[in-house]
């Protein structure tokens, strides 16, 4: 572009300028009904009394109440939140499956028994008769003779696993844990209380359950004796008999046997 096309844009924009400066300024109507032209949201304006509200009401539905006053909006109001609903750790199962001395099944539930550390249902004990004997389905059976067809109220302690609890369950009023300690069918956990382990001792030292064919126990069996205790028997019941059909030369004196003691029989 050559100088006379940069001075012509300059002329051109000097002269717009001038003419702005020149321009009055709107006046405030002007700006209201620049305001009114723009669009406004539409709302719904209700009517003063809803004679035109039309009933569509089925024949078999009550109908509602009929409007009579001038309708009104209302503000929104929020529901309130969900109350948190409190968790019950209380659990009833009916006829559950024992699995072994500590363990039963209900469906995908498996429970274990609170304070008890065994024995497996493999585990085998020894014997003082020699070899060992399967002390762990014999602690199973002891188990399922308790509950049988009957349901078991369970506290949960703790959730070991997503289909697995840990709880303390009892059979009306016999507390399933303090059953197997007693009887001798389960040890007690480290953790356990003072008095499920007494219960525990005390069945060892009986030789209840597990501890019932304990390979260390010392066995004492009667003892034989050559003496033969006299009977107590008051001598006003002993009866001297005589001796009937015997020669004289095997005669022997009356009230007395071969051996010289003497017979007795006890009266009727």
């Amino acid at each position: 572009m050559n100088i006379k096309g940069w001075l012509m844009v300059l002329i051109v924009a000097m002269a717009g300028a001038a003419v702005l400066s020149v321009m009055p300024e709107p006046q405030g109507d002007f700006r209201e009904r620049l305001a009114a032209a723009q669009p406004q949201p539409l709302i719904d304006t209700p009517p003063v009394y809803p004679d035109s509200i039309r009933n569509v009401t089925p024949d078999d539905v009550l109908p509602h109440p009929r409007v009579t006053g001038p309708l009104k909006r209302v503000a929104g109001v929020r529901p309130p939140p969900p109350e948190e609903v409190k968790r019950d750790d209380t659990l009833d199962f009916q006829r559950p499956l024992v699995l072994d001395a500590r363990s039963m099944r209900v469906k995908k539930t498996t429970i274990r028994l609170a304070h008890l550390a065994g024995p497996t249902l493999a585990e085998k004990c020894p014997s003082r008769l020699g070899g060992d004997w399967p002390c762990g389905m014999r602690a199973r059976t002891a188990l399922r003779g308790l509950i049988r067809n009957y349901a078991i109220h369970c506290d949960e302690q703790l959730r070991l696993g997503e289909n697995e609890i840990l709880a303390s369950c009892t059979k009306g009023p016999t507390d399933l844990s303090r059953w197997m300690l007693e009887q001798g069918w389960a040890r007690p956990t480290q953790v356990a209380p003072k008095d499920l382990k007494n219960l525990s001792l005390a069945a060892q030292d009986d030789r209840r359950g597990l501890w019932q064919l304990d390979g260390s126990f010392s066995w004492s069996g009667p003892t034989l004796s050559t003496q033969v205790q006299e009977p107590d028997i008051p001598l006003d019941d002993i009866e001297i008999l005589p001796a009937e059909n015997l020669d004289a030369s095997t005669a022997t004196p009356s009230g007395a046997d071969a051996t010289g003691d003497i017979l007795w029989s006890e009266r009727p």
